[in-house]
Parts: structure tokens; sequence; C-alpha cells
């Protein structure tokens, strides 16, 4: 992806992965058994959100219903310069990316066991970057999410099939200077996308 990790990083990111493979089903992390199929089907995806357009101003950031912590944890690995809250309603899960966090030194990672529509409640325009990964976006979530979100911020949708994984950036402010644009990892098997658009479009995406 030409995205550039030193050894310490890249040393996290392992052990991170070594923790999702030993305590995913007591957890209920993951279905995948191997640090392969982790790596090549959740850790590369995550990645991916440092590489979209704006994503190294942001400081704050948010990741909704953050599971096993792809894609926040290894942001946060990646973007050392970037503070985390994880949030998510699963206390197994919150558990586990607390130790995660301690284990492999995440000094900038809060994880928050919460349901987001009342975590965004006591909140303002605090984050510069929303992440939802496996989540539908219904109505209750949305108004949370544009409470939450600065005026500059960025929220990073995820789509998925077998042959691509596509990343939707919206945002109010830039998305009609960023271009789409595409990255093969495995010529003919698999690809990042990553399409921008305006805020409002947003809207478009609910389910109910």
């Amino acid at each position: 992806m030409g995205l550039q990790l030193d050894a310490a990083m890249l040393a996290k990111l392992a052990k991170f992965v070594s923790l999702v493979v030993k305590y995913r089903r007591g957890a209920s992390l993951t279905s995948l058994k191997s640090a392969s199929a982790i790596i090549e089907r959740l850790l590369v995806d995550s990645l991916a959100v440092s590489l979209v357009e704006g994503v190294d101003r942001s400081r704050w950031c948010v990741d909704i219903g953050a599971g096993a912590g792809f894609p926040s944890v290894a942001v946060a690995i990646a973007l050392p310069q970037t503070s985390w809250v994880a949030v998510d309603s699963s206390p197994s899960k919150i558990a586990f990316l607390r130790y995660v966090s301690r284990e492999i030194d995440l000094a900038s990672y809060n994880a928050v066991c919460a349901n987001f529509t009342e975590f965004a409640s006591s909140r303002q325009r605090d984050f510069d970057l929303v992440v939802i990964r496996g989540l539908r976006l219904n109505r209750r979530l949305l108004r949370a999410v544009r409470r939450v979100l600065s005026e500059s911020g960025r929220v990073v949708l995820y789509q998925h099939t077998e042959r691509f994984s596509q990343l939707d950036v919206y945002c109010e402010l830039a998305c009609g200077e960023a271009q789409a644009r595409e990255i093969v990892l495995e010529k003919g098997v698999r690809s990042l996308r990553f399409e921008y658009h305006r805020l409002d479009g947003l809207a478009e995406r609910l389910i109910c």
C-alpha cells in the first residue's frame, strides 16, 4: 500500500494480531483462526484508514462498534499522533481492548463500554475522525455521528466484497478536491478502493 512502518510499529502490530488469535474465542473477537487470515482480512483493511486523504491531520478519533480493535488499534499504531476512543457495548470486547492497549503501550487509546448514541449525548464536535466498520447506519446513529464530528472531520465507512474493500469517506470540506483511487494488493485478486463524498451523502446510507 506504500504505508511506511518502522520496526517498533511492526512489532506492535504483530503482538496485536497474536493477542487476537489467543483470545478470539473467549472474547468472541473473530471467526478467523489464523494470524495470516486476520492479517489478510482485517489488518490490511484497517491500515488502509491511514491512507485516507487528510487523515494525517486528525487528532481525536473514535471507532464505533470497535469489536476486536479493527481498525482503531492498527491505526493508533500506524499513526501514533492520533488519540483514539473505542466504543463498544460488549464488556468482553472492551476488556480485551483495554488489555491490548496496556500490552502494546498505546497511551492515547481509551476503550469505553457504552452504546454509542448514549456516549455521544454528552459530546459535541469532539472528533476529527469517525470510523464505522461492521455496523449498519440508522437515523439514531447518524444523528450521534453528526453530533460528535468536528467541522473539518471525516467519517469512514467500510464496504466489503470477496474482490475488494471500499472505504467511503464523508466530509464537509475538501471532499470535492479528493480523487477516488484504488490500490491493487494482489493483481486480479483484491483491491482497496477509496471513494470521497460530501457529508450530506451519509443520509443515503440509512437502513431505516
